[in-house]
């Protein structure tokens, strides 16, 4: 049953991460393009979370490993775009800084991910 469980937890924090994620191999200019979107999708997957996952703590420590996953994503994806010279505008680095993506990350997590759509 461990083993089960494990599996069930990696797989929702994969859903609520993943469209995030997977954004972040695109590249640079197709993951700007689609954060905002994106943003919105994670927002809704972690009030899915919230909303099948009745403890309150288990809810928690599952988005906090899929808001983790995004972090790490991200870092990786501006590590290597700033390593291939990812430039916008007048020589300014066009990615997030790493103190402004914790901050959006945290500010998803407080406000409970907002709603999910109807039907869902």
């Amino acid at each position: 049953i461990d083993q089960d469980l494990k599996h069930a937890c990696e797989s929702v924090i994969s859903a609520a991460s993943e469209p995030l994620c997977s954004a972040h191999r695109c590249g640079p200019s197709r993951a700007d393009q689609r954060q905002p979107q994106k943003l919105r999708d994670l927002r809704v997957s972690i009030a899915r979370v919230r909303l099948y996952v009745p403890d309150v703590r288990t809810a928690g420590v599952l988005v906090q490993h899929a808001l983790d996953r995004v972090e790490d994503s991200y870092s990786a994806f501006s590590l290597a775009a700033r390593q291939v010279g990812a430039r916008a505008g007048k020589g300014q680095d066009c990615l997030m800084d790493d103190r402004l993506l914790k901050q959006l990350l945290q500010d998803v997590h407080e406000d409970g991910g907002g709603s999910p759509p109807a039907g869902t």
